[in-house]
């Protein structure tokens, strides 16, 4: 059984991704002797890196909301210290 970094090695070659030019589009490109598994190569990869951009956007909206916590903690110390 291949480890994940041979896995990963062995569909170095067998899928490409590129933007579209002038769109938001990605084209993903998948080849494969068997036309299914071409299929399921290309969506896999689709799948992934959408679960990574909604991962990276759930990761940046964590710290942005912390920071929005801690700023309104600090703002009100301050209130409370103008008030006394």
């Amino acid at each position: 059984m291949a480890t994940a970094p041979e896995a990963a090695g062995a569909l170095v070659g067998m899928i490409s991704a590129q933007y579209r030019k002038n769109t938001r589009l990605i084209e993903v490109s998948a080849t494969h002797r068997d036309p299914a598994m071409a299929t399921r190569l290309a969506n896999g990869y689709a799948e992934e890196y959408l679960r990574y951009i909604f991962e990276n956007r759930t990761e940046a909206n964590k710290a942005a909301n912390q920071f929005l916590l801690d700023e309104s903690q600090r703002l009100r110390k301050k209130m409370r210290v103008a008030d006394e």
